[in-house]
């Protein structure tokens, strides 16, 4: 055989093999946010793990969809801050596809809402119908951008982190299909909570009933004038009342009066990490405070003028 093109198809091997190496994926970056406070973003992906690491060992916010992705962030971590200690993992959201991968973290002490206990344990039945239901919305948002990608420039910035969130509807749908396990958390509270961490304080607050969400959680780290807010709280669509049975289920004086114990008077934080990855400043997420408190006064308003919640 010519030497060139045996040369050549031995680098042709070689690429191909290194490229299905775990060698070869993407690193993952580490965001600090301070001498305690993490990210770990995965440049293939639209997710990101926050991680504080502490005197007593690592906190861990969520835990995906699965274990299977739980456990990729779980070597991440340990490998990029170089703590294999994994103390707390804290659900913060009772959704079957925010807290699937808690299954990776058994050997922590994993805190959730009272009413993760009273949706779940014992109701094979309702977990097997979520699952499905966040299967289906999962390959629906799939095709959705699948869809939209056919639009796009090939090869455009658009396009890229179109198929960039493609791929991982499809991750989770099949991930949810074959790699998920219910693992409840085994501590409990059911308004407030405190976590002394020696150098560092974690108060738990429990944010009220929010639509089909039961057991949402904010964090306040006060050393760090900072807050943990599930991206479910401060997006627009999210908390807007509708007029369908699980959506007039809504603790809204609860909701502004723990926001505006977080964002507003002298021990207001001074930064917002909403859900696990955007850091805003108060005064971004005080918006949302103040769009919640309009919403809520002209429903009011509109209900003393005889109209019902379908009218409003």
């Amino acid at each position: 055989m010519n030497h060139k093109i045996f040369y050549f198809l031995l680098c042709f091997i070689f690429l191909i093999w290194i490229s299905s190496t775990p060698a070869a994926a993407a690193k993952f970056n580490i965001r600090t946010i301070s001498d305690k406070i993490f990210i770990v973003d995965d440049p293939q992906s639209s997710e990101n793990q926050l991680v504080i690491k502490s005197e007593k060992g690592l906190i861990i916010f969520n835990t995906f969809w699965s274990e299977i992705t739980a456990r990729k962030y779980k070597a991440e971590i340990a490998k990029n801050l170089n703590c294999d200690n994994f103390a707390y993992t804290i659900n913060m959201v009772d959704r079957l596809d925010m807290f699937g991968g808690n299954a990776a973290y058994k050997e922590t002490k994993i805190i959730g809402h009272d009413s993760f206990l009273a949706k779940y344990k014992g109701k094979e039945k309702e977990v097997e119908a979520e699952i499905r239901q966040l299967i289906d919305m999962w390959r629906w948002k799939e095709d959705i951008s699948r869809k939209r990608l056919e639009t796009q420039k090939k090869g455009s910035d658009d396009a890229i982190n179109e198929e960039r969130w493609m791929n991982t509807c499809k991750q989770r749908a099949d991930e949810l299909e074959d790699g998920f396990s219910l693992a409840l958390p085994a501590i409990f509270y059911s308004d407030r909570m405190t976590l002394d961490l020696d150098d560092v304080t974690l108060k738990l607050i429990w944010f009220g009933k929010a639509g089909s969400y039961n057991g949402m959680t904010v964090v306040v780290v006060p050393e760090e004038k900072l807050a943990i807010i599930p991206s479910f709280i401060l997006h627009p669509q999210h908390l807007a009342p509708y007029p369908y049975n699980e959506y007039t289920r809504l603790d809204v004086e609860r909701w502004i009066s723990i926001l505006e114990q977080i964002l507003e008077g002298e021990n207001a934080v001074d930064r917002v990490i909403c859900g696990m990855g955007d850091v805003w400043s108060k005064e971004r997420a005080h918006t949302h405070l103040e769009y919640i408190r309009k919403l809520w006064d002209s429903i009011k308003t509109a209900e003393a003028d005889g109209k019902d919640l379908t009218e409003v």
